[in-house]
């Protein structure tokens, strides 16, 4: 092969590399930019968060009125006896009528449908939200 093709082709390589990198990075950017609007998805129904899992804690209800502190402290407002959560792990609040939720720099994090919380961010009905091995869902 001629150097100069060989040269071409280098050059075409990282063209493309530059490209699947610059793609990458929108969606990266795109997919952190949804989740930190707030005000993006709405609450269905009464808004509760239902505790499923660990089966001590399965059935638990959480109605939602004021900022909720979630964590293993005992001035949380919800205080739960999980290893994995911080002692102020999350909060959950309403924000002109949207339930939403807030990782306060956890150490494990929070995700919400497998998605890490980031940022504030609103929640819907249906949402499966982890924190620990504790798992909830907003009904």
């Amino acid at each position: 092969m001629s150097p100069v093709l060989v040269n071409i082709l280098k050059i075409l390589f990282v063209a493309v590399l530059y490209g699947f990198l610059w793609i990458v990075a929108r969606a990266v950017r795109s997919h952190l930019a949804m989740s930190a609007r707030p005000a993006d998805r709405t609450v269905g129904g009464s808004g509760v968060i239902v505790f499923t899992e660990p089966p001590a804690e399965s059935g638990r209800i959480l109605e939602v009125e004021r900022p909720t502190l979630v964590g293993r402290s005992g001035e949380a407002d919800v205080t739960l006896d999980d290893p994995f959560i911080s002692d102020r792990h999350v909060r959950f609040d309403r924000v002109q009528g949207r339930l939403v939720i807030e990782d306060l720099g956890s150490t494990n994090g929070t995700s919400v449908n497998g998605i890490p919380v980031v940022a504030r961010r609103a929640l819907d009905h249906g949402d499966v939200i982890r924190i620990g091995q504790t798992i909830m869902e907003v009904r």
